[in-house]
């Protein structure tokens, strides 16, 4: 009996005198730029640590010490706890995962065509370590891809990049797109996990080019309606347009209806030429042109109107003429004459383009009455390119050549004759009846 109470004691003995070293905790996860307090304990003599860290005293016991290390750029810090022992005992060292958590996430959504394929892009900047990173992206609330970086050595911070590929649909318009990272430093360290982005889906139709409606020429600083139609589109009322005519950006109208949405300008050019009218429409990534142009010319320079006697030997009988001077360039030409509101005669030119055609003239043969004298002529010129201008006129009195006293005679003289025939028509018609009398009286008398 007291040879196993001895045995037990020398066992105690040997146990109680067995060297350590020990450090806590054996495992750390520190923030970038942060700090971490280790406790390096032995009963051995000369307690102490070994790292290339920057570290301060926390505190020391007869068998411990404590030192506050913070972490500047090293990412893979080495901490090592020593003591002088007469044993061949390895120094324990400390595990340190230094992470730092995304902050700057940038989600790259592009605008797109209905059909086509596009690719979502999530970009992490400086995230460490990228072997604890998951970064999944959604639509909606539809996971679109998962991704994890488990077999990443590399402790340092790193940018990553996800990408994932998507055919666009119609009913994708409006979707919301959303990067979503997790760090998961567990079980020593946080659980950090935030949503970046929250980018709309913009998928589009813009099956055809736009039409662009206008008239082939218009006159020098006359204003023409002008429209663009893009047909087809979706979504219509984000639909943008620009609008340029003779070298100058225009302010137009926009209206939609439907699948169709359409811009609406009020142009004119003060130059006369050729020039362009250009109507841009942009639909998400889709942009389409449709041009034409316009020929801008300028109005005749002068109309005049004039009134002539046929030949000094015919009397009432005038040329009622009208003189389109320095006309240019222009579609038809219709030159109309009146007499106050009856419209004597009308010609139309087809495209007098020609140098001698730049001036022409139209006559008009009339016989006019003494009432006409102080009535007025017009001459009106019209082109068919300008239906919103008013027409170009130019306007006389008419005035006879015969004097005041000959104008009153004939006034005078078509009065009597008018009063003789009537006197005649009275006249006849007294005597018809007079001979229808006497037929009568005779015939009552036979009997």
């Amino acid at each position: 009996m007291g040879f196993i109470l001895f045995l037990a004691v020398s066992v105690f003995v040997a146990e109680a005198e067995e060297e350590f070293i020990r450090i806590w905790p054996e495992k750390a996860v520190v923030e970038y730029g942060g700090s971490v307090v280790l406790n390096c304990s032995s009963n051995c003599e000369g307690i102490g640590f070994e790292s290339n860290l920057k570290q301060v005293s926390a505190g020391n016991g007869t068998s411990w010490k404590a030192f506050n290390f913070t972490y500047g750029n090293d990412w893979n810090p080495e901490i090592l706890c020593f003591a002088k022992c007469t044993s061949a005992i390895t120094p324990p060292r400390t595990k340190i995962t230094v992470y730092r958590a995304p902050k700057h996430v940038v989600l790259e959504v592009p605008k797109m065509e209905v059909g086509r394929e596009y690719t979502l892009t999530c970009r992490v900047s400086n995230v460490a370590p990228i072997r604890n990173l998951t970064v999944t992206l959604f639509k909606g609330r539809e996971k679109l891809l998962v991704k994890t970086f488990e077999n990443h050595t590399d402790a340092k911070a790193n940018n990553v990049t996800v990408t994932h590929n998507m055919t666009a649909q119609r009913a994708d318009h409006g979707e919301e797109v959303t990067c979503h990272t997790a760090l998961d430093l567990r079980p020593k360290g946080p659980f950090l996990e935030k949503a970046f982005g929250n980018e709309s889906l913009m998928t589009a139709v813009f099956p055809m080019d736009p039409s662009l409606k206008t008239l082939p020429s218009i006159e020098t600083h006359t204003k023409m309606t002008v429209t663009c139609d893009a047909s087809g589109v979706f979504p219509a009322e984000e639909a943008q347009f620009v609008v340029w005519f003779a070298g100058e950006r225009r302010n137009f109208s926009r209206s939609v209806s439907g699948d169709t949405v359409s811009a609406r300008a009020l142009v004119s050019a003060s130059s006369a030429g050729e020039h362009k009218l250009i109507c841009t429409v942009s639909l998400g990534p889709v942009t389409r042109t449709v041009e034409k142009t316009v020929d801008v010319y300028n109005a005749p320079v002068q109309l005049t109107v004039e009134l002539l006697k046929s030949s000094p030997g015919q009397s009432w009988a005038y040329n009622l003429s009208c003189h389109v001077i320095r006309m240019v360039s222009h579609s038809n030409v219709t030159v109309t004459l009146f007499k106050g509101p009856e419209r004597q005669h009308s010609q139309t030119f087809w495209n007098p383009t020609t140098p001698e055609r730049a001036n022409f003239t139209i006559t008009h043969p009339m016989t006019l009455q003494p009432q006409d004298h102080g009535r007025e002529a017009n001459c009106h010129m019209t082109l068919d390119s300008s239906p919103y201008g008013e027409p170009l006129t130019s306007t006389i009195k008419l005035k006879t050549a015969e004097t005041s006293k000959a104008i009153i005679v004939a006034a005078v003289s078509i009065a009597a004759l008018a009063a003789t025939l009537m006197g005649i028509l009275i006249c006849h018609q007294i005597c018809v009846r007079g001979s229808a009398s006497k037929t009568r009286l005779r015939m009552a008398k036979q009997i």
